[in-house]
């Protein structure tokens, strides 16, 4: 037998372990910004959907994802239509809240405010 511990890749979740400048850059571009209003107001979304909405190709919206999921800015989560084999992108749980002035994100690390 060996006494090696297996780990398991976690996914990244709101809170002090993000880091605000990797946030605020993946936030900061534009078609980015418009994705993470999207899944504020309407609840994950799969990558071909987001392509779609932003009038994107996939293979660039498909990179788009990659950095707000490496910045923690979203997860993914398995598909709302029953086919486990359908993945979802979406905020991280517990991240988001109505404001005063409408919808917002908080990472722990910072608010992003939805006006």
């Amino acid at each position: 037998m060996s006494n090696e511990t297996q780990t398991t890749a976690t996914p990244a979740v709101a809170g002090p372990g993000l880091d605000m400048v990797t946030l605020l850059l993946a936030a900061g571009n534009p078609v980015r910004w418009q994705v993470l209003q999207m899944l504020a107001t309407e609840g994950p979304k799969s990558v071909t959907d987001l392509a779609a909405r932003t009038n994107r190709l996939q293979h660039s919206m498909t990179k788009h994802m990659q950095v707000l999921r490496a910045a923690g800015a979203v997860v993914m989560v398995a598909g709302t239509d029953g086919d486990r084999r359908k993945l979802f992108h979406a905020l991280p749980p517990g991240c988001l809240r109505d404001g005063a002035n409408g919808k917002e994100i908080d990472y722990g690390v910072c608010v992003l405010r939805l006006e």
